[in-house]
């Protein structure tokens, strides 16, 4: 489950779009990662 969660933060921040649900959580657990 990490890994993929990994994977679809870093998509995010390379611009790909994302589901809403998923974008919205990573929203939530982007701040915690810093």
């Amino acid at each position: 489950m990490g890994r993929s969660f990994e994977y679809a933060i870093n998509l995010s921040e390379n611009g790909f779009s994302v589901s809403p649900a998923l974008n919205s959580i990573l929203g939530y657990l982007k701040p915690l990662k810093k």
